[in-house]
């Protein structure tokens, strides 16, 4: 717990030094191209597959377009106005929003006032880890709104995958890297659409600005 807290909680720092060297599609798409080479990889040495049914497929990229094109192009985008704690702080509501979100489709039924209460609390937890009274502008800005826009997204995804994707025989470290292919492919098709944003600090890509883009995956799992 301790270790992916420590992923997770760095994933926005990571993201706002990479945006120095890279434009905001650029980022999005190395991050998922080089989580689906690991997670394939992983895939591979287990003597795993990805999914074969066309179904699926089709589930994976409606999940994927919200769980990470989405979401992670607002955060990239975003992340250029305000700072990585903010974006971490709105990002932390989103089991917030998937509860909700699972409450309003009835996926999720079994609500008691100790969950409520759990959620309740943990929020309040990075509450005051970020501190966002000392940046309150940001967070009601155009740049807060879309990141709360963004942890919404997940919210959706995950409520979307638990009830289409949860089957005997799909492992979860396959659906994971076939939704991040079809990820990367979605971000690729729309780069050169998306990819005219200049990077703050210049046009090349540095090594700290590649030895940040990978340290933020934020693989779904």
């Amino acid at each position: 717990m301790a270790a992916l807290g420590l992923l997770w909680g760095s994933n926005f720092l990571w993201i706002k030094l990479a945006l120095r060297r890279f434009t905001p599609p650029q980022l999005v798409l190395v991050r998922l191209a080089l989580g689906a080479l690991v997670l394939t990889v992983f895939l591979r040495a287990r003597g795993d597959h990805l999914p074969r049914d066309r179904g699926v497929w089709a589930h994976l990229t409606l999940a994927a377009t919200f769980a990470c094109v989405i979401p992670y192009l607002l955060f990239a985008y975003r992340e250029q106005r305000v700072d990585s704690s903010i974006a971490g702080l709105l990002n932390a509501t989103t089991p917030l929003w998937t509860a909700l979100i699972a409450m309003a489709v009835r996926l999720e039924r079994d609500v008691t006032p100790m969950r409520v209460a759990g959620l309740a609390v943990g929020f309040v937890g990075a509450l005051l880890i970020f501190e966002p009274w000392r940046l309150g502008s940001q967070v009601l800005s155009w740049g807060g709104l879309a990141c709360l826009v963004a942890a919404a997204c997940y919210g959706v995804s995950f409520v979307y995958m638990a009830r289409y994707l949860r089957r005997p025989g799909l492992s979860p470290l396959a659906l994971s890297a076939g939704q991040l292919i079809v990820s990367a492919a979605l971000t690729g098709l729309t780069l050169p659409l998306l990819g005219r944003t200049a990077p703050s600090s210049g046009p090349t890509p540095s090594w700290p600005s590649w030895s940040s883009a990978p340290s933020a995956p934020g693989l779904p799992t």
